[in-house]
């Protein structure tokens, strides 16, 4: 116990190699991470392992409508109405609005009450209910 506090530290052999790692891993992270941003913006892109299935081409029927036939200009007489002589009604007179007076009563005399006033409630007062626990 006497060479307790003299005992050397042991170091690795080789320290370069955890650093070379070390460096290697935030490299592939890196990489990774491209990868995984080139997947997200571009589904389609031939990185992607799993791409989406290719998106259908919209289906057209040809159209069943023909092309509509035009009337000839005069194909049916259309019914003239001739003008008569009917008098246009005189124009009729119209009221002015006239002053009605109205007063608002400010006071009101009491009236006589359908129900009678409230009256407090009595406090009633029940012990509490024994428990069986």
């Amino acid at each position: 116990m006497k060479n307790y506090d003299l005992q050397t530290e042991k170091r690795s052999a080789n320290p370069i190699f955890w650093n070379v790692a070390t460096l290697l891993v935030l490299i592939g992270t890196l990489v990774m991470g491209l990868l995984f941003l080139d997947i997200f913006l571009n589904p389609t892109s031939s990185l992607n392992p799993f791409p989406p299935p290719p998106t259908p081409t919209l289906l057209q029927f040809p159209t069943a409508t023909i092309t509509p036939l035009s009337l000839p200009a005069t194909w049916t007489p259309s019914p003239t109405v001739q003008p008569s002589n009917t008098p246009t009604p005189r124009p009729t007179y119209t009221l002015e609005p006239t002053f009605t007076p109205f007063i608002i009563p400010l006071k009101t005399t009491p009236t006589e009450q359908a129900y009678p006033p409230l009256r407090p409630m009595p406090l009633v007062h029940q012990p509490p209910l024994p428990r069986n626990w």
